[in-house]
């Protein structure tokens, strides 16, 4: 079998009361808030980066951008930042975007998710050069 793409998605998530929480971004990804710690815990794909750390007294939102082999998190409108290559398949068993983000522990949360497109960038012309003003974008 071979190796599927991480998950594409913004997430928007809105807290009313957190006391502490799991959220799986991909497989072997967690982000994990207890005792004022928000960590991101990369098991597996990480190439080395293993875990990072960041105090906070509450948690209020979060945004989540993930890519094929990125993931951006913005904690509290951007108070704390993650950010981070991570080169893990998404789940075990499923197609790339299915299973992500389960959430668990003491939180009331909404919030909303949405999938994102791929886009891929070409050279337009003869030019030869890579300048912004020779690419366009292209699905």
């Amino acid at each position: 079998m071979g190796r599927r793409e991480g998950p594409v998605f913004e997430a928007v998530l809105e807290f009313s009361s957190c006391s502490a929480m799991r959220l799986q971004l991909r497989q072997g990804t967690e982000l994990i808030y207890e005792n004022g710690l928000l960590s991101l815990e990369i098991r597996d794909g990480g190439c080395g980066r293993t875990v990072r750390h960041g105090k906070t007294e509450e948690l209020r939102d979060l945004r989540i951008f993930s890519d094929v082999s990125s993931l951006e998190i913005f904690v509290n409108g951007g108070e704390m930042v993650f950010s981070t290559r991570v080169y893990a398949d998404c789940c075990p068993d499923g197609e790339a975007g299915e299973g992500y983000l389960h959430l668990q522990g003491g939180c009331r949360v909404k919030g909303s998710v949405y999938r994102l497109s791929e886009i891929i960038m070409e050279k337009r012309g003869d030019s030869g050069a890579e300048s912004s003003e020779n690419m366009v974008v292209t699905k």
